[in-house]
């Protein structure tokens, strides 16, 4: 396996097996494809391993009840950038010796970060030092790691955009709040 993976400039069609019960992504990533609405670029990087945050952590990246960064049409940029870097072209078997080696197996996103698996001697899995809570493997050979973190510094920019939104939100309504 090589560590690296083809840049790529659109959000991939998510397989038909990634569903909601096993992919927090899976409303952002429907989103994403749609906004694009160029299905033809879409089937030519498939998604092989899926990084998927703890579904808790995707819900709480913002308050519920406020706009998200994520679907904001202001940010398609970085909800493109955030969904490639949780996905891989290759298919990172959890059993793969390389995972147990020393180095890990290293492997790149679709947004050419690089990634590195390990599994220790107890059989726990973390993908770049973040514990892997679970692995599932589905019928077409995807793998989803779901994690119990967001990779790289998505949180951060997530709560930066998050806070732009609230300003802009708040310069709408002179009064301090919405109307109601």
């Amino acid at each position: 396996m090589t560590t690296e993976a083809a840049v790529t400039s659109f959000v991939p069609e998510r397989p038909a097996g990634v569903t909601l019960d096993g992919c927090s992504l899976f409303h952002i990533w429907n989103h994403a494809v749609r906004r694009q609405r160029t299905t033809a670029q879409a089937n030519e990087s498939p998604v092989r391993t899926l990084l998927s945050p703890d579904a808790f952590l995707m819900t709480n990246l913002v308050p519920q009840d406020a706009p998200h960064p994520l679907y904001s049409s202001q940010f398609t940029e970085l909800c493109k950038q955030f969904l490639l870097d949780h996905m891989l072209d290759v298919s990172v078997d959890p059993n793969d010796p390389r995972v147990t080696s020393p180095g890990g197996l290293p492997a790149s996103t679709l947004a050419a970060n690089d990634v590195v698996f390990r599994k220790d001697s107890q059989g726990k899995i973390t993908v770049n030092d973040n514990p892997v809570k679970e692995v599932e493997t589905l019928s077409d050979g995807t793998v989803i790691y779901t994690i119990d973190n967001i990779l790289f510094d998505y949180r951060q920019q997530i709560q930066e955009a998050f806070e732009k939104l609230m300003e802009e939100e708040a310069s709408n309504y002179p009064l301090e709040g919405p109307p109601f």
